[in-house]
């Protein structure tokens, strides 16, 4: 099967766009790149949390793909530390994401969002583990 170095997770409602891009997975446990893409009628955020491991990735589709937990967060250093949180209240959730040392604290809310997970990386890193 041929390698696979990229995976999507994404949020969607009427209003807006939330999307969870990992990018160069290094053939071992590590993507060299997350960023997440709030798109909202004609304007656009891009954050960039650098590096991150496979477990992140895995995380967050559980976290997606069951109602078991009512959050699930990441914090990574980029270079100044920056973390993210999506917390799911009944069925809205909000994406939260900080970065102190640039003053940064955004919230975007979507209702009833259709989530697609983009299964076909973690779908051949297990079968190749």
């Amino acid at each position: 099967m041929q390698e696979i170095d990229n995976s999507e997770i994404s949020l969607s409602d009427s209003q807006r766009e939330v999307v969870f891009i990992w990018n160069e997975f290094d053939g071992d446990d590590c993507f060299g790149s997350l960023k997440v893409r709030v798109c909202h009628e004609d304007q656009q955020a891009e954050y960039d949390f650098g590096p991150c491991v496979v477990w992140a990735l895995r995380k967050l589709t559980c976290f997606v793909e069951s109602d078991m937990d009512d959050s699930v967060s990441g914090g990574f250093r980029n270079p100044d530390i920056i973390t993210y949180e999506l917390k799911r209240m009944s069925s809205s959730y909000e994406f939260v994401v900080e970065c102190e040392a640039q003053g940064l604290q955004v919230s975007y809310k979507l209702e009833n969002p259709q989530i697609q997970v983009d299964r076909s990386f973690l779908n051949w890193y297990d079968e190749d583990a």
